[in-house]
């Protein structure tokens, strides 16, 4: 005697009922499809946002125009207007400014490339 809780799926009407089969070798093939495609177009965007955003400061530090140090605070300063926003409270925007800094100074490869900037 077989008992089945609820919720479970009848069993297959015989040795030749592939209907389940079918149905996961449709979501098997999404799956593929998702896992082959190229990155996905969130991680492009971003990506291609995070060099417009910074893509002024770049020009101007690579001309000799701005100092690194500026440069630094002021992809900082972008940083916090887009992830905080103008209405954020001074202390908030204290303290992210902060942990951003600290950061920037103890990650071994951030600290590097300051490094390599300031020269």
């Amino acid at each position: 005697m077989k008992i089945t809780g609820p919720g479970s799926a009848s069993p297959p009407d015989g040795p030749n009922d592939t209907s389940g089969a079918k149905e996961a070798g449709r979501s098997g093939k999404a799956f593929a499809d998702k896992l082959s495609a190229p990155e996905s177009t969130q991680k492009v965007a971003g990506a291609e946002a995070s060099t417009i955003i910074t893509a002024d400061i770049t020009s101007e530090l690579k001309a000799g125009r701005l100092k690194p140090e500026v440069a630094i605070e002021r992809v900082v300063d972008r940083v916090l207007e887009r992830q905080l926003g103008a209405d954020a409270p001074a202390a908030v925007r204290d303290q992210v400014r902060a942990a951003l800094r600290d950061a920037i100074e103890a990650d071994p490869i951030l600290a590097e490339k300051f490094r390599s900037l300031t020269g």
